[in-house]
């Protein structure tokens, strides 16, 4: 039988836009060169997740190998962002891969 080594979901975070130099500028977990890859990489220690922030206001949040700690890293960021001035996120996840 396989073992599930990670899950990767897509979740749409909010409806508008988001500024990914200011959330880069805002917060020291993040990290953002448009020049490399068009999206802002957040990585959570707790639980051990990437996420990556498109300015479209989707996210691709990969890493964990449980679906509860994939939805509580989902949640981490959706807080993390609040604190930037994302407001009003009605957040959900759109579909889950598993690998």
């Amino acid at each position: 039988m396989a073992k599930l080594q990670n899950i990767v979901s897509t979740v749409k975070l909010c409806e508008k836009s988001i500024d990914l130099e200011n959330i880069a500028n805002s917060c020291e977990n993040v990290t953002y060169n448009p020049r490399k890859f068009n999206a802002a990489i957040v990585r959570m220690k707790n639980p051990k997740a990437t996420g990556l922030l498109f300015s479209s206001g989707r996210m691709v949040c990969t890493g964990t190998k449980r679906f509860i700690d994939n939805e509580i890293a989902c949640e981490n960021i959706r807080k993390l962002l609040e604190k930037t001035g994302v407001k009003n996120q009605k957040w959900k996840t759109c579909s889950y891969i598993t690998l």
